[in-house]
């Protein structure tokens, strides 16, 4: 508990160097926080989600490696701790998506996107389902990038469907 209100702070008092564009700062807080988060049991789901936003964080600060490898390692701890079906593995695959894509690599952000287009929208919430719709279009763009433009056409259309019943239901 104590751990966990620590490394919250280190991640607050990073994010907020970073908006004042104290950058050694932030590099010290985060590294603090990975540091601290890196003695935790790897048991539990609690310890994926702070890598989870630990890996956020290092994405936002323009530290991608970084980013990606705690991404992996929350995926790792996800897989060992949850359900196959739990909707916190949707923001780790989307993010890992994301990463790849945004360096040029649609062959290893694909993998990622599969895994959570298994996903049942309907036993999702609202958040989740967007995550959900927003993967499907990444999956759609890479389809479309390598010419399988039935499948494209599928995908997009799966996440049109997604985000038109939720804006029925907003």
């Amino acid at each position: 508990m104590i751990q966990e209100q620590v490394f919250r702070t280190y991640l607050d008092m990073g994010m907020k160097a970073a908006q004042s564009g104290q950058n050694e700062l932030v590099d010290k807080m985060l590294d603090a926080a990975l540091e601290l988060a890196r003695t935790l049991p790897r048991g539990n789901a609690e310890t994926g989600d702070m890598f989870y936003l630990l890996a956020s964080a290092y994405s936002h600060h323009k530290r991608i490696r970084r980013a990606l490898v705690l991404q992996k390692e929350a995926l790792s701890i996800y897989d060992k701790t949850l359900e196959s079906n739990n909707p916190r593995f949707l923001k780790v695959l989307n993010a890992l998506a994301e990463i790849y894509l945004d360096h040029g690599k649609p062959d290893k952000a694909l993998p990622y996107c599969e895994r959570a287009a298994r996903f049942d929208e309907s036993t999702l919430g609202k958040d989740h389902q967007l995550l959900l719709a927003d993967t499907l279009i990444k999956m759609a763009c890479i389809s479309y990038g390598e010419h399988r433009f039935g499948e494209s056409t599928k995908l997009y259309l799966r996440a049109d469907t997604i985000r038109q019943k939720l804006h029925k239901t907003a």
